[in-house]
Order: structure tokens, then C-alpha cells, then sequence
């Protein structure tokens, strides 16, 4: 009887602690206004109980999970619900507030076009705002966009946007724009495209511009702010980006979950995406401006500042080409990363190492390329600096040439193998015609650790053609080595002995071969836009096409091998479109500029198998 008793005083006790709990009440706003912050709470449950909030879709919690108290964001409008599941001592309860979001009424909620539409009037969005195929849509206001708002560009279907800023509602992400093409369309058809131009903004998204099989991109003096991923390119699409602004700021939301941004993703990217004279900045570490994976891009005139990998490529077996020509790279941890990608060019670009342990160029199991004519600096309160570091470049004839190196804790590293070592290194990678000032490591570093697993080329330079590196005025001074070589392998290094600048005074590993033949070192010539247009075209022919004289006083010439030009379009330095001519169907043509004021413009033409985008200067 008595232990009856005791399960009865049990059980009511337990009803008695879980009508408590069910009554637990949640203080808070029953009627929250859109974009609003509000405070929900609970009393304290007692020690040892957990706390777990839960909100509707169109509440966000933004602090104070697992407390007696959160911060509640609205995001959408219409009704909803905060809850609370408390636990103590195995036993549960969930409590429920009941709320209604209250705010303006979305200019375009689910809207879907009937035609052709021009919007000047600051509006909302909500939803899905979807461009029917072959409608066009001229955006040149404020579009505020609901979290949920997104916008579909269908195939044969354009979004125009000038002067216009897309922005969030709240301060939260809202989900971007999705544009696609009409690739595996029976029968095919055109493609969507975005143009964007006359300094609009695309800000706040999840992702700024999506894409998708065959959609293309058009950015002319454009910007890209605070969104998590700026642009994502797939295989089939395509994208050229001019005097474009790509940026994460201090008001970026990092609550949002989102917490390792990248401006530009390149996915398989087949025909070339070009990047010209645009600006890549952040305020914050961790980021990257450019990754590619399997894409062929070339950027040239671009400045990158602030990422902890500013340009990342990775291939795995495919050739795409790849150029990167004078950029500017500024205080990144990583400027250039190029991971198995085989057709890799990077040329007269500027890297400013002032972070500890930053590196110029990363080379990593790739092969056939060219590094020239860059040049290295270092803060001089930046330590473990290096230049370039190459690993596994295998045994092809690989030049690193005519790099400029200051202040560097190492100028050049090269790591595993990079020659056809064991055998007759004969063949393997060279450093030829670099210059070294105010090194305080070493100028040039082969191998660390296990000899064996390191080697480069045998012969750096002949008797007749030496190396020709510079080691600073005094080469003799001031660093540890001028070419350390830690490798299994005897490496024999020819220089000009008759040039002080070029002898080899501080080695190891090393069997000095001195000469009084001159090395020469000549430039390699082709750089900037001509170099980034040549190398990242799969055609032959498209890098052949020229546009003369420039300068131009008003009459351009336009020609080509092979290509027939099917348009071209003539832009000014901020983006607008001033001439058009569609339907040419012919190998060259001439272009009348002769009216338009003196400065500089971009000429996009478009051929049977790309375009190519030309800058031209008008006196």
C-alpha cells in the first residue's frame, strides 16, 4: 500500500511539473514589424535544464540560443510562431507564441512577366520574379528584395539592369538572380542573358548571379557588394566582367550563416571567361575573389586586396587556359594558386606580401607554364615571405623568368620533383634572368627535408646562354644564399662572372660554371589583354583578331584570319552602350567612332566562336 502511495505522489508530482512547464509563458512582441529586431524570453527554468528556441521561416533567430532570452529578426510578412522546448531533468515541455509579421505590400509578390517591362519606380520584390522566355526587363531603380525574393531569367529572355541597385529588405541575404541558357533545349534555343551596366549594384544576396546551361553575363562598370557568392558560372555559360567592383565590407552579415564568401566561381567553365580591369576587395580574411575548377579565365588590369586566396585554380586532367596579367595583389595571404592546371599563364603582375608567410604564386602538380616579368615586394614587418613556390612541376621544360624579387625571406622555393631526376636531368624546371634586391633568406631555395624527394633541372642555363639571375649589387651580403640546393642532386649553375651582379657567391650544393659569354634576357613580349585574350581561347584564331589603328582618331579596322564577325558593340568606360551592329556575317570590317568624345572605350566583338573584348583609345 504504501509503495502505491509513493508511485501516486510520483505521478502527480510529474503532471503537477509538467502543467508548470506547459504554462511557462513567452514574453515577447505578438505583432513584430517587418525588418524588426525584437527580445523573447522566458523565466529562468531552474539549474541543469536545457533551452532550445525554435521560429516560422519568416523569424530569424540572431542571438541567444540556448538562453532564457533571444533576438528575433523579421524577415517576411504574415503569421508566425516562436517556441520554446525547455528540459530538466529528463522531462519536457515546449511553450508557443503565436505572432504576425506586419509590413509593406510587395510590389511584384510571385510575379511572373507578360511581355516586354521597364521598372523606374523604387519597388519590392517577393518570391520569385520570373522574366518569361523572350521578355525583356529594362531594371533602372532601388529594387528591395524580400529574403525569400529571387529572380528567374529564363532561356531567350534578358534582364537589363542600369543604374539600378538590388538590394535586400532586411538586413539579411535575399537569394539573387538565376539566368539560364538554353543548352539541352529540344529544339535549341537562345540563350538568357544579364546585362549589367551604368554602375548598378547587386548587394546583400546569397548569390548575386547564378549561370546555369548556357546563361550568359554581361558586367560593365558593375558592382558586386556583400553577397556571400558574387557570380557562379557553370560549364556551358559565360560571363565578361569590365571595370567591375567586387567587394565584402564591414557591413557584410556575417550572421547570416554565411561565413566563407567568394566573389567569382567558375565550374567547368569552357569558353572563357574574361575579367578586365575590375576591383576584388574584402574586409575580411578568409575569403576568395576568383575560384575555378576545370575553367578556362583570363584577368587582366584587376586588383585583389584583403583574401586569403585571391585567384584559386584547380583542374583535374583537362586543359583550359588560364592568364593572369597585370593585376595587382595586395596584402593577401595567397595571391595566385594554381593547382594541376596545365596551361597556366601569369605575367607582369604586381604582388605586395604584407602578411607573415604570404606567397606571391603557389604552383602546385602543374606543368607548361609561363611566370614572367612579375614583380614580389614585402612589408618589412611581414616575416617567412616567399615569392613563388613551385611543387611537382614534373620533368617538362618549365622557365621561371625574368622576376623581379625585394625584400623577400625567400625569393623563389621549388619542392619535390620538377626534372626527370633520377636519370639524366637534362629537362626540368629553370630560373632564368630573375633580379634579387635585400633578400634576408635565400634568392633561390630547391628542396626541404628528404633529399631524394627533390629536384630541378641539372643545368641552370649553359655556357653559351648563362642563367643570368641578378643577385642584388652585392651578392656577397646581406642573406644566407643565393641558390641553396637541399636536393639528392648536384646542380650546375652557369653565369657571366664578368658581371658582378650575375656571380654566384653564396651556394650549397651547388657546382658554380662561370662563362664570359652575356646571358641576355630578353622580354618575352606579349602581355596584358592580347596575352589574356590569346591564351584562355580554345579556337586557333580568335586571338588573331585586331582592332587598328590604336589610338584612333575615329576609324577603326577590324580583322581576322578566319572567324566571321557576327556583331560588334562599342561601350564607354562606364559601361554604356553607345553603338551596336548586329548581322555583319563577314571576316573584317571597319567601325566608325569618329563622333564620339576622346577617351577610352572597350569593342566587343562577337564571332562564330567567342567573343573578344578590345580596349581602344579615341583622341
Amino acid at each position: 500500500m504504501k509503495k502505491i502511495l509513493f508511485l501516486v505522489c510520483i505521478a502527480l508530482f510529474a503532471c503537477n511539473f509538467l502543467n508548470a512547464q506547459n504554462s511557462r509563458a513567452i514574453n515577447g512582441e505578438t505583432n513584430p514589424i517587418l525588418c524588426g529586431t525584437y527580445t523573447y524570453s522566458i523565466d529562468p527554468p531552474g539549474p541543469g535544464c536545457t533551452i532550445t528556441w525554435h521560429c516560422t521561416d519568416n523569424l530569424i533567430i540572431i542571438d541567444g540560443q540556448g538562453s532564457e532570452s533571444i533576438i528575433v529578426l523579421a524577415i517576411d510578412i504574415g503569421a508566425g510562431q516562436v517556441s520554446v522546448e525547455v528540459v530538466c531533468g529528463g522531462l519536457g515541455s515546449v511553450t508557443w507564441l503565436n505572432v504576425n509579421v506586419s509590413g509593406p505590400t510587395p510590389t511584384y509578390d510571385n510575379y511572373t512577366t507578360s511581355g516586354n517591362m521597364v521598372i523606374v519606380t523604387p519597388s519590392t520584390i517577393r518570391g520569385t520574379f520570373r522574366i518569361n522566355p523572350y521578355d525583356t526587363v529594362i531594371i533602372a531603380t532601388n529594387i528591395s528584395a524580400f529574403p525569400n525574393a529571387e529572380i528567374i531569367v529564363h532561356h531567350g529572355a534578358k534582364l537589363i539592369l542600369e543604374g539600378a541597385i538590388i538590394t535586400s529588405l532586411c538586413q539579411w541575404t535575399w537569394e539573387g538572380i538565376t539566368v539560364y541558357g538554353g543548352m539541352g533545349t529540344i529544339p535549341p534555343r537562345p540563350n538568357g542573358i544579364v546585362i549589367i551596366g551604368g554602375g548598378s549594384t547587386i548587394e546583400n544576396a546569397v548569390l548575386g548571379i547564378d549561370a546555369v546551361n548556357g546563361g550568359q553575363i554581361e558586367a560593365t562598370y558593375a558592382n558586386f557588394i556583400n553577397n556571400t557568392y558574387a557570380v557562379q558560372i557553370d560549364a556551358d555559360s559565360k560571363g565578361t566582367f569590365i571595370d567591375s567592383k567586387f567587394e565584402i565590407n564591414s557591413s557584410f552579415f556575417a550572421f547570416s550563416g554565411n561565413n566563407q564568401p567568394v566573389q567569382v566561381i567558375l565550374n567547368g567553365t569552357r569558353e572563357r571567361v574574361m575579367v578586365l580591369e575590375c576591383e576584388f576587395t574584402t574586409s575580411y580574411f578568409p575569403y576568395t575573389a576568383i575560384r575555378a575548377f576545370d575553367a578556362a579565365f583570363g584577368v587582366d588590369q584587376s586588383s585583389y586586396f584583403g583574401f586569403r586566396n585571391a585567384i584559386d585554380a584547380y583542374n583535374s586532367g583537362v586543359l583550359p587556359n588560364i592568364a593572369i596579367a597585370n593585376s595587382y595583389f595586395s596584402a593577401n595571404l595567397l595571391g595566385v594558386r594554381g593547382s594541376a592546371t596545365n596551361i597556366l599563364r601569369i605575367v607582369a603582375n604586381d604582388f605586395k606580401l604584407l602578411l607573415g608567410n604570404a606567397q606571391g604564386i603557389n604552383i602546385f602538380e602543374s606543368t607548361n607554364y609561363d611566370i614572367f616579368e612579375n614583380t614580389f615586394r614585402r612589408d618589412s614587418m611581414a616575416l617567412g615571405t616567399k615569392g613563388i613556390v613551385v611543387e611537382n612541376s614534373g620533368p617538362a621544360e618549365n622557365i621561371i623568368y625574368n622576376n623581379n624579387f625585394y625584400d623577400l625571406e625567400v625569393g623563389i622555393h621549388a619542392l619535390g620533383k620538377n626534372s626527370d631526376q633520377p636519370f639524366s636531368g637534362a629537362s626540368g624546371l629553370q630560373f632564368l634572368c630573375n633580379h634579387f634586391e635585400g633578400t634576408t633568406g635565400t634568392d633561390i631555395l630547391v628542396g626541404d627535408g628528404t633529399p631524394a624527394d627533390h629536384s630541378v633541372r641539372r643545368n641552370q642555363g649553359s655556357n653559351a646562354q648563362p642563367a643570368g639571375n641578378r643577385f642584388a649589387t652585392d651578392p656577397c651580403s646581406g642573406r644566407d644564399y643565393n641558390l641553396d640546393n637541399h636536393s639528392a642532386y648536384t646542380i650546375y649553375y652557369h653565369f657571366d662572372y664578368t658581371t658582378p651582379e650575375e656571380s654566384l657567391c653564396l651556394y650549397s650544393g651547388v657546382n658554380p660554371q662561370g662563362t664570359s659569354n652575356p646571358s641576355g634576357c630578353p622580354s618575352k613580349g606579349k602581355s596584358g589583354l592580347a596575352l589574356a585574350t590569346e591564351v584562355i581561347n580554345e579556337e586557333e584564331y580568335l586571338d588573331r583578331i585586331t582592332v587598328a589603328p590604336n589610338p584612333t582618331t575615329g576609324q577603326l579596322a577590324i580583322k581576322n584570319e578566319q572567324l566571321i564577325i557576327n556583331g560588334v558593340e562599342v561601350f564607354d568606360i562606364v559601361g554604356r552602350k553607345l553603338l551596336s551592329f548586329d548581322s555583319l556575317t563577314s571576316f573584317n570590317t571597319t567601325l566608325d567612332i569618329s563622333h564620339l568624345n576622346s577617351g577610352i572605350y572597350f569593342i566587343k566583338i562577337v564571332t562564330e566562336s567567342g567573343v573578344v573584348v578590345k580596349k581602344v583609345v579615341k583622341q
